[in-house]
């Protein structure tokens, strides 16, 4: 074996109330710690923005079940995206990365289209991993809105703070 190489294993989480709710995904650790994971995670607060906690939630945590469909050896997370993503199009998912939107208030949205994200800021970034996120809301464009942002807010406030007398 490779020094690279690592197993990955590709698992489907589902309910019996819900044959259309089906969630895959994958992992280098065991099973059931990421199922475990799963768990803890949709408990987290601010959990009921990701569209599969929600589901996780509204189905019940301790209803759902996991299978595992396939392990594989990869050479990195790239390999292991593709098996997951050869899943979720076999099984078809709630977790599909094609096209989803998330609506923000008043009209705002993201949209999540073939893993990438377009920003408020006019940039993008990839879903596949949480480092490309980070180096997203890192990068001066992104800075630059949120200070914007977060100035358009405060004089907002300001505003009305002083008509309140």
């Amino acid at each position: 074996m490779n020094k690279k190489q690592y197993r990955i294993k590709c698992y489907k989480i589902f309910w019996d109330e819900y044959p259309k709710d089906v969630y895959v995904g994958s992992t280098r650790t065991s099973l059931s710690s990421r199922i475990a994971q799963h768990r803890n995670d949709s408990r987290r607060p601010f959990s009921e923005q990701n569209p599969v906690m929600k589901i996780m939630k509204k189905n019940g945590i301790d209803k759902m079940k996991y299978v595992l469909l396939e392990s594989y050896m990869v050479n990195c997370r790239d390999e292991q995206l593709k098996y997951e993503h050869e899943w979720r199009n076999k099984v078809g998912t709630v977790n599909q990365i094609y096209r989803i939107v998330k609506t923000f208030k008043k009209g705002q949205t993201l949209t999540y289209t073939l893993g990438k994200v377009k920003c408020h800021c006019n940039g993008s970034y990839s879903t596949f991993t949480k480092q490309s996120g980070i180096k997203h809301f890192n990068t001066d464009k992104h800075k630059k809105f949120v200070a914007l942002i977060v100035k358009k807010i405060f004089l907002r406030s300001t505003a009305y703070s002083s008509l309140r007398v």
